[in-house]
């Protein structure tokens, strides 16, 4: 198997422009509780203005979101999280002290985790069923990346197989208020499209039956139908398609490639590698929600 990238993200690059980035900061007195649980990742989480937060009414206050912020080495001193959401944040490096983590919920790639001098690390691992999945996402030599792909094909193989069991009723119904089976499929299409056709195989319009997050569908996706509702064989054929495109340019692809610089729609200038982790993290997180939601619909 091969070596996990330890830091993913660097704030000097341009992988900065996607997530939250507090690496190496410091966060004192700090309350940290009752944060809400998943809901779906959109693939155009990376897709945020550099710099901005816009206001949210939360009761009588305003609370502030911060997207596409580099806040690295930032110092956050008897500030209230409580009830904070971080999604998409790369903590890497980040030191918290006399913080009060009462009722949190944590969700991601775990890596030499020390809570109160305890090393916790290979406990949370080893209980995590997902982290065998979950611990090759960013690999760093050609290799890894066919595991990578293979890996996450054949637990959709699997999933997609429980998921045939519904009705076409149920394929199309929305679960807690977030994306149907179908639309899920559509989602990962949508984000196929977006960081490996478009900006590695050079295609210029999107397939119509993709589907961007809420926060995206007006960018204007050259080919898009947003109002498309296929059969979950109409968009698995195009998921099939996108698969193999995927395995053929990973057996293709050397680890020279990785660093070459290339332009993703809505988020910019990247690194190649990027793009693919990308789409493997994509795949990863929409494959565990749909495992969620498939239990809630009796299978």
């Amino acid at each position: 198997m091969s070596q996990m990238v330890q830091s993913p993200i660097d704030a000097t690059k341009p992988t900065a422009q996607r997530i939250a980035n507090i690496d190496s900061g410091v966060i004192e007195g700090v309350a940290l509780r009752s944060t809400p649980g998943d809901s779906d990742t959109p693939c155009t989480r990376m897709a945020f203005s550099e710099g901005v937060s816009s206001p949210e009414l939360r009761g009588d206050v305003m609370a502030e979101e911060f997207e596409g912020r580099d806040l690295s080495e930032a110092v956050f001193w008897g500030v209230d999280l409580t009830k904070a959401t971080l999604r998409d944040v790369n903590l890497t490096g980040a030191r918290m002290r006399n913080v009060w983590l009462v009722d949190v919920d944590v969700d991601g790639l775990i890596d030499m985790l020390v809570v109160n001098g305890v090393d916790v690390t290979a406990y949370v691992n080893e209980h995590d069923p997902w982290y065998p999945l979950r611990s090759i996402l960013r690999p760093t030599d050609v290799a890894g990346l066919r595991e990578a792909l293979a890996t996450l094909d054949a637990a959709w193989v699997a999933t997609i197989a429980r998921a045939r069991a519904l009705t076409d009723t149920q394929l199309h119904e929305s679960v807690s208020g977030e994306w149907s089976f179908v639309q899920t499929q559509q989602h990962l299409v949508f984000c196929v499209d977006k960081w490996f056709t478009a900006p590695l195989l050079g295609q210029t319009t999107f397939h119509e039956l993709g589907l961007p997050n809420s926060g995206s569908r007006d960018f204007g996706w050259l080919g898009l139908d947003l109002d498309a509702r296929p059969s979950l064989d109409e968009v698995l054929a195009v998921r099939d398609e996108q698969a193999a495109q995927l395995r053929d340019y990973v057996d293709n692809v050397s680890t020279d490639d990785f660093t070459r610089e290339v332009e993703v729609l809505e988020n910019g200038t990247v690194p190649m590698i990027e793009c693919l982790y990308t789409v493997f993290e994509e795949s990863f997180e929409h494959h565990r929600y749909a495992v969620r939601d498939l239990v809630h619909l009796g299978t």
